[in-house]
């Protein structure tokens, strides 16, 4: 399957989705899976540099030759048999991208990330006419929201502004097949500050509590004979450390239980 993240506007989300969540997802559910970035602008793939997901796995591809990036996506989907997730860049040459992966005969999933303001809307509606005119159906996926779902993430305001007493135009949750969501949070940036996906910075917050007790002291007093600091300062320093990879898992988990992917 090709799964298209794209958006006319940028500072959606695009990239976001396209790696920390689609490829740490093909990665959890243990799909091969190969990432293009259609945009010679954005080099994001040379970004994620110590990523273990995405390792061998990720182009970017320039759009003047839309037709044989394409060809290389499908090739992809149909004889490696991988999930394919692509990147689209904004601009004038998006409505050529998804009519070209229309056209390849393989089935196309498409996302629409957009955040919570009514300036992106428009934007949302307008790509999402994009994919109707190419003959699909769009997934809406919502950034920086208050919770992990429509009735407590405060999702009604994203489609006006109660405060202001402008009523919203919910009419776009009419036109794609499933709305997700993901809440405000520093883990993506955290991940990326080290160079790498979200699915490899949350790897070691998966460890049990009790289990990490035990690596983090029997640590400690390996580093206290090394360095003569005290065992008690080492090990509360790695469990502070540890504690926020473990509140990323936790974070991660509520992404898992949407199954974005459509997998």
């Amino acid at each position: 399957m090709i799964h298209a993240v794209t958006n006319t506007k940028g500072g959606t989300g695009k990239s976001t989705i396209a790696f920390h969540v689609l490829c740490s997802e093909a990665a959890r559910l243990g799909r091969d899976f190969a990432m293009y970035e259609l945009d010679e602008k954005n080099l994001t793939t040379e970004v994620f540099h110590n990523s273990e997901i995405l390792d061998g796995r990720g182009q970017t591809l320039t759009l003047d030759y839309t037709v044989a990036a394409i060809g290389e996506v499908i090739y992809e989907s149909i004889v490696e048999n991988k999930e394919v997730i692509v990147d689209i860049g904004g601009g004038r040459d998006t409505d050529e991208v998804l009519h070209a992966l229309a056209n390849s005969g393989e089935i196309v999933r498409y996302y629409v990330p957009v955040e919570g303001k009514e300036a992106q809307i428009t934007n949302a509606m307008g790509t999402i006419d994009m994919i109707e005119a190419a003959g699909g159906r769009a997934n809406l996926i919502v950034n920086r929201t208050k919770g992990w779902t429509k009735d407590d993430c405060g999702a009604n305001d994203i489609f006006g502004d109660k405060a202001l007493k402008i009523k919203g135009d919910e009419s776009i949750l009419e036109r794609v097949d499933n709305i997700y969501f993901i809440m405000d949070n520093p883990y993506f940036d955290h991940a990326q500050r080290d160079n790498m996906l979200l699915g490899d910075f949350i790897k070691e917050g998966s460890i049990h509590r009790d289990e990490m007790k035990l690596i983090l002291s029997k640590l400690a007093m390996e580093k206290a004979k090394e360095t003569g600091e005290f065992g008690k300062t080492i090990y509360s320093r790695n469990w502070k450390i540890w504690d926020e990879l473990r509140k990323a898992y936790e974070f991660y988990q509520n992404i898992a239980s949407q199954n974005i992917l459509g997998l």
